[in-house]
């Protein structure tokens, strides 16, 4: 497993290094997906996967992952409700309303996106225990 999780990090650095390399010749441009940006974000994407199996798989530390097993059981659910049939951000601002209040400007849209991830992450946590599934 550790031999996995070495592989995932070489992987990660080496398409870091390519893809800046490559970003000198043809421009890391996100917008575009040119091929030096998605060697750069996959060589990131790569590091993290690793970092995350290493803890999750390799040491077995996995309480702090739950949430994310919730996300994962129904994500194209919250998807759908987060563009178009659920406000969660108008949400947020009723239900942080009074922490907002008491809290510098330069804290508020923080204060209104974590109220947004808590409501999501809530609403994901009960589907998960009703064992609700969107299915495609």
């Amino acid at each position: 497993m550790k031999g996995k999780t070495a592989c995932l990090l070489v992987a990660g650095i080496l398409s870091l290094i390519v893809g800046m390399a490559w970003g000198t010749v043809f421009p890391v441009n996100k917008n575009m997906w040119t091929s030096s940006f998605v060697l750069y974000a996959g060589g990131w994407s790569l590091l993290l996967f690793a970092l995350f199996y290493f803890v999750i798989d390799v040491k077995g530390i996995k309480k702090w992952s739950w949430p994310f097993v919730w996300l994962g059981c129904n994500s194209i659910l919250i998807y759908l409700a987060a563009h178009g049939l659920v406000n969660f951000l108008s949400t947020s601002g009723f239900l942080m309303e009074g922490i907002v209040k008491r809290t510098d400007a330069r804290w508020h849209d923080a204060i209104l996106w974590l109220g947004v991830a808590l409501i999501q992450f809530a609403a994901l946590y009960g589907l998960y225990k009703r064992k609700i599934f969107l299915k495609i």
